[in-house]
């Protein structure tokens, strides 16, 4: 029985342990998003060392040489995983700004133990500042990176008909997993690792950490298909859909232009969609996108521009000139062509 306790309290390096390895294979040829989950696990194989060595140990009140590398992995094995979720669903690595930022609180970590360790510092409080990093990290990054892998599997749901290859569901799961296993332990951790030392119940978090570590790395090594490939063809797409936009608007400017439908009181957008051959909805978003105001700004625009001849040719009442543009009313007219030109029908020469 004592042989099996002192296997499980291994089980987890081990996992770690082995994904570190079969990753650090070839890492040059791997993708980015692999190479992350190589510094991930290769983070976990270390905090993992550091738990089953402190089980098999006497206990310490005071920092020892293991706590150096413990309490670093211990606050970095977050910001890693995070790393690895950044190149997963987006590719671009992080400024320097935010590389500061994530990488702060592990190297602060490490330097107050550093300095804890010469000083004969109690270990509690190197514990107490820990765990407090280590649940903001929790609560952030958990949040930030379950958003991130959310948004990132609707695009490929809205992009592609088959996505058995593409989507992340597999990680968001075994992610949301991961980090409920670490909310439990951070629960437990309150109780003190020692509260663990000769009982069994230490089998069941190795266990699940153990079968997470396994899981998360297995769905890991086997996603090839790359975010810079999904960049690419969505790019493309946009690029397709910005001719075929130019090209709408193009020809309602010619619509508007030829057949000059604004003269029409009663003129509305699904007769310029007919006239251009496609539906209101396209219509009015090509007009926003280039034009930068609403249909209606549109249509009184090329109104007010027709009104400007008519008072040129200094032959027509002001009521004539508002008919004729196809306004509805001369108050109407007055309204539109003040906000058009910032002068009143009257004052314009």
């Amino acid at each position: 029985m004592e042989l099996i306790e002192q296997l499980f309290k291994i089980l987890p390096f081990l996992a770690s342990l082995f994904w570190t390895i079969y990753l650090g294979i070839h890492l040059q040829n791997r993708d980015n998003a692999q190479k992350m989950l190589f510094l991930f696990m290769l983070v976990g194989t270390g905090l993992f060392l550091c738990h089953a060595v402190y089980y098999n140990s006497d206990l310490c009140t005071h920092f020892t040489a293991w706590d150096l590398l413990y309490f670093l992995c211990s606050t970095s094995v977050y910001p890693s995983y995070y790393l690895y979720v950044i190149r997963l669903t987006d590719g671009m690595k992080l400024t320097m700004k935010q590389t500061c930022l994530m990488w702060a609180p592990p190297v602060c970590m490490f330097l107050f133990v550093l300095v804890g360790y010469v000083s004969g510092w109690p270990r509690e409080n190197g514990e107490f500042l820990a765990s407090v990093i280590r649940v903001g990290q929790l609560v952030v990054i958990g949040v930030l990176s379950y958003r991130r892998l959310y948004i990132y599997d609707l695009k490929i749901r809205n992009f592609y008909s088959s996505i058995d290859d593409k989507t992340v569901k597999s990680t968001i799961v075994i992610s949301l997993l991961y980090f409920l296993a670490a909310v439990c332990s951070v629960i437990l951790s309150v109780l003190g690792r020692e509260w663990f030392i000769g009982s069994y119940i230490l089998c069941v978090p190795s266990f699940v950490f153990t079968i997470l570590t396994i899981a998360f790395g297995y769905i890991g090594s086997k996603y090839t298909f790359k975010v810079e490939q999904f960049n690419s063809e969505t790019k493309a797409a946009d690029n397709e859909f910005d001719e075929q936009d130019n090209y709408l608007f193009s020809s309602i400017e010619n619509v508007m232009a030829e057949k000059q439908l604004f003269l029409q009181q009663g003129f509305n957008i699904n007769e310029l969609a007919e006239s251009v051959g496609s539906n209101r909805t396209y219509v009015s978003e090509s007009i926003n996108k280039h034009f930068g105001r609403t249909f209606s700004d549109y249509v009184n625009h090329y109104r007010v521009e027709y009104a400007q001849k008519l008072i040129h040719a200094g032959t027509y009442t002001i009521c004539d000139i508002a008919s004729m543009a196809g306004f509805s009313s001369t108050e109407s007219f007055r309204r539109n062509f003040k906000n058009e030109t910032g002068f009143a029908p009257s004052q314009w020469k």
